[in-house]
């Protein structure tokens, strides 16, 4: 069973043990890649989701972290921030993102920055660039 036999006695395997043969070496090889950047692509996917249908709004950076990840020599940074809403009031939200290191000396608890947020959910936040 699973093989089958040609013209000349040799013994194949059947079409479906080749089937499950692939699938398990695909599984092998893509299982790890998808773990290992899976959440990155999900996490770059919202954010743009973000940037193309959010709502424009000006944040103060409260804090910023080196959360300690790194992606191509980037460090992941932590943003806490304090978004001010066009209709009035303000909310705290987290932002992670990688960033060049050139690029994080930019940024400085105090200061002001644009984002946009998700209105249906407010946690979705992105900070844009300068």
């Amino acid at each position: 069973m699973g093989e089958t036999t040609t013209g000349s006695g040799k013994r194949e395997p059947s079409r479906t043990a080749k089937l499950a043969r692939g699938i398990a070496i695909a599984a092998v090889i893509v299982l790890p890649m998808a773990l290992g950047f899976g959440p990155e692509l999900c996490q770059e996917m919202e954010d743009r989701d973000v940037i193309e249908n959010g709502v424009l709004a000006e944040a103060r950076i409260l804090d910023l972290e080196d959360t300690g990840n790194r992606m191509n020599d980037n460090p992941e940074v932590l943003f806490d921030l304090e978004i001010d809403l066009r209709e009035g009031g303000t909310y705290r939200a987290a932002h992670r993102t990688y960033m060049s290191p050139v690029d994080i000396v930019k940024y400085r608890p105090g200061e002001t920055v644009n984002v946009k947020y998700d209105p249906a959910d407010p946690s979705r936040v992105v900070l844009l660039p300068w």
